[in-house]
């Protein structure tokens, strides 16, 4: 089920209708801090620390040149950045970051490659099986890419294929049923499992049914990331952590279009590549009626001995959750179990969550509940971050309408395939380079409108504690 759910859940209607009435739109719209939270801690999540010994990299203390740069060390940027300089080694690039490189959303997932559109279920609904077959054919096409990617420049990650499966409870099973005959239509290789047999598979009576989805690939977040990072090192881009762009001032200038302003230094650059994901919105309010940061979390176990895991009987340990508030549940590497679930939103597109103790609290029940082998088994770990949404369900990629500035962001919660495939397209498009696949770019104006601050939080919040 598309993600894009959550928002039509967010009681859009209500929210604009509240904006409306508290403030002005023109007011609303400028209502509330918009600046880059530079202050916020961010402690490294599991993946990030478990990757091992990260290169260091330096702040940025001074004033320097660019032909482009980068914002945010994401898979997005990173993959951007090795773009542009393979296909351009000339250019005098850099990558900035407000924090650590790799631990925003892209070393904070659930670890899945998959080879589905998002927005695949409206495009089915609105143009008919044939576009949502060629949809998902180019998001096949971006996986494989991801693929040959990892295997070409020999990145350890723990990769591996591994069924993703779509999970339903007793009451949900008429919905799978019709999201499997959906899925058919739309070119997707799947299988439907329920009953006895299928419980035993999964290790839980919490589910009643299933679709298999077997073009899934399972890998380790922070090692890939790790590992894009050190190849984009190894190229000669100098990569700058702890450096927060503050501002982006757009000029006349045929030098350089762009000025960029860190706490300790600028860049002047001819062109500008966003790849911030859900902090874009506290760009100065970028893309900020096309967006919105949810937050998700996960919560994990120590790992599992063999004996637990014979015990507990599992031979398939990734599900997806079919209703819109859905879960997922994981096996990492080293066999701990987890569960990835949303916090919600917080005012003022705010990515920093706080403590978050008694939302933990409520996802290891959550965990416990669907999986009974788990008791006595300790949760040891617990991370958070924001994913970016839109109404669309289609990453924001493309150029801005301001001079030099292009974007990569809004990946609907499904990233490590999106964000690879479109920063690596978005690099094309930068350079005039020709390449089949820039025709399925989004138009940003097509995203869909979200309204602004107060309604955003009336609905957001209205929803999030109802539905959670």
């Amino acid at each position: 089920m598309e993600r894009r759910s959550v928002l039509k859940g967010l009681a859009i209607g209500a929210g604009a209708v509240a904006a409306g009435v508290v403030l002005p739109a023109a007011v609303a719209e400028n209502f509330g801090p918009k600046g880059p939270e530079v202050d916020d801690p961010r402690p490294a999540g599991f993946w990030e620390k478990d990757a091992g010994p990260w290169p260091t990299v330096p702040r940025l203390e001074s004033d320097v040149q660019a032909d482009v740069a980068v914002i945010g060390s994401g898979i997005t940027g990173l993959c951007a950045a090795l773009t542009l300089r393979e296909l351009r080694p000339e250019l005098k690039l850099c990558v900035l970051d407000s924090h650590r490189p790799g631990s925003g959303a892209s070393s904070r997932n659930s670890g899945h490659l998959v080879a589905e559109y998002h927005a695949w279920e409206s495009i089915l609904d609105s143009q008919g099986p044939e576009a949502a077959k060629e949809w998902n054919q180019f998001s096949g096409r971006a996986q494989a890419a991801l693929l040959d990617f990892i295997r070409f420049r020999n990145i350890e990650c723990n990769l591996r294929p591994e069924p993703l499966i779509a999970a339903a409870t007793k009451g949900q099973v008429p919905a799978l049923q019709k999201l499997a005959a959906r899925m058919q239509a739309a070119g997707r290789d799947s299988t439907l499992h329920q009953g006895q047999e299928f419980q035993e598979k999964i290790g839980t009576r919490f589910y009643a049914a299933g679709i298999e989805e077997s073009s899934c690939l399972l890998m380790h977040p922070g090692k890939l990331i790790k590992g894009i990072l050190e190849r984009v090192l190894g190229q000669g881009v100098p990569v700058y952590g702890n450096s927060p762009v503050l501002k982006v001032a757009n000029t006349d200038s045929a030098v350089a279009a762009n000025l960029l302003s860190t706490p300790q230094g600028t860049v002047a650059a001819k062109q500008v590549f966003f790849a911030t994901n859900a902090y874009t919105p506290r760009l100065g309010g970028l893309l900020s009626s096309r967006m919105i940061p949810i937050h998700v979390a996960i919560v994990a176990t120590r790992p599992l001995t063999p004996a637990e895991r014979e015990r507990a009987g599992f031979l398939w340990a990734n599900l997806k959750e079919i209703q819109t508030l859905s879960r997922t549940i994981g096996l990492t590497p080293d066999h701990r179990v987890f569960l990835r679930g949303i916090f919600g939103y917080k005012s003022f597109n705010s990515c920093v969550w706080g403590p978050g103790g008694k939302d933990y609290e409520r996802m290891e029940r959550e965990l416990r509940e669907r999986l009974p082998y788990l008791e006595g088994i300790e949760v040891t770990e617990r991370w958070c971050g924001p994913v970016a949404m839109n109404v669309s369900g289609r990453p924001l990629a493309g150029a801005l309408p301001a001079k030099g500035q292009y974007i990569c962001a809004c990946y609907n919660g499904v990233g490590m395939v999106d964000g690879f495939y479109h920063g690596r397209l978005v690099a094309h498009q930068m350079l005039g380079a020709d390449h089949p696949d820039l025709k399925y770019l989004y138009p940003l104006a097509q995203a869909g409108w979200i309204p602004p601050e107060p309604g955003r939080s009336i609905g957001a919040k209205a929803f999030f504690y109802f539905g959670l």
